[in-house]
């Protein structure tokens, strides 16, 4: 049933690809905050409540536990002015870097997964292909991102712009279309020689993130990035938490709504009076919570971790995989 879940969330990502450009602007302004409320937010707390649950000693867990002073007290610093040239604005788009960077990661995670489940093996080099192929969509959004003026967009933040020049840009889509036509030849290659249609199911993957990087700005699926991101943790989510009774699951999906509402709504956007200085305490806490949920993820979704043999349902072949992949 997971493996099916998780196809359909692949299906989605297709779906919004053929609607979402008959949705006008305003409409984004009516139904985003939704979406976000119902998927992007809670994905957010049931991470925590899957790493506290996991916990054996707090001692060992003291990055996580002192990360968000730290992160804090040097945020501060940059906006008083008590570390030289250094910015917050550069904190924010570091921030947005490290963003894109979880996305790529957590398709390329997803893939593994599912291949996985599926008996479908990769050899090192394919892994390493295909980690590349993500990473270079990632790449190429980023620069388009600063190209067009966006990138302080998501945390409500005006961020320097940062121009590349063309040639990198146009490289890096042509390396991409390379590698990924490549990519495509071996997997219909496995498929002539198995004959079995899952050797085809890393085509579906690298079609999302194609969808999710390459041409989002030509219909508007950028602002849905959020939401899929979340939509597409909630698999990884049940399995980890597929013990818990009917009730326990519905207490607990409430409770991740409504946390994440209180964490991502109220407490960035409280009225602070002080103006402009109000726009940088909501980066502050956007960007805190964002890459503090960055470090939890690092620390509860790497497929080679023994601990996390739970997300297999057909037996864990860890020493297959090969990677740390953080999801």
């Amino acid at each position: 049933m997971i493996f099916t879940v998780s196809l359909l969330i692949v299906l989605v990502n297709f779906m919004l690809l053929l609607t979402v450009s008959t949705i006008d602007s305003s409409s984004y302004h009516s139904y985003l905050p939704f979406m976000l409320f119902l998927f992007s937010f809670p994905h957010f707390i049931a991470t925590y409540g899957v790493w506290i649950s996991r916990v054996k000693s707090w001692r060992q867990e003291w990055w996580p536990l002192i990360f968000p002073f730290l992160y804090l007290g040097i945020f501060y610093a940059c906006v008083r002015g008590q570390l030289g040239s250094i910015h917050p604005s550069l904190i924010v788009k570091l921030t947005y870097v490290y963003l894109l960077y979880h996305f790529c990661s957590q398709l390329y995670g997803v893939a593994l997964w599912l291949g996985s489940e599926k008996k479908v093996e990769f050899s090192l080099w394919e892994k390493r292909l295909l980690r590349a192929i993500f990473l270079l969509m990632g790449a190429y959004t980023l620069m388009d991102l600063e190209l067009r003026g966006a990138t302080g967009v998501l945390f409500y933040t005006d961020t320097p712009i940062t121009i590349f020049p063309a040639w990198i840009m146009r490289s890096t889509l042509i390396l991409f279309f390379v590698l990924a036509l490549g990519f495509c030849f071996i997997s219909f290659k496995h498929f002539y020689q198995k004959k079995k249609l899952e050797y085809l199911l890393p085509l579906a993957i690298l079609g999302t993130g194609f969808i999710w990087f390459i041409p989002p700005f030509s219909h508007g699926l950028v602002f849905y990035l959020p939401i899929l991101h979340g939509l597409q943790y909630y698999p990884f989510i049940y399995m980890k938490m597929r013990k818990l009774k009917l009730w326990q699951w519905g207490l607990f999906l409430m409770l991740c709504v409504g946390i994440g509402e209180f964490f991502f709504r109220q407490i960035p956007f409280w009225d602070t009076g002080l103006g402009s200085m109000g726009m940088l305490w909501t980066a502050m806490i956007l960007t805190l919570l964002n890459n503090h949920h960055f470090i939890i993820d690092g620390r509860i979704w790497k497929l080679s971790d023994p601990k996390n043999t739970d997300l297999f349902t057909s037996g864990p072949e860890l020493q297959s995989l090969e990677v740390r992949a953080r999801l």
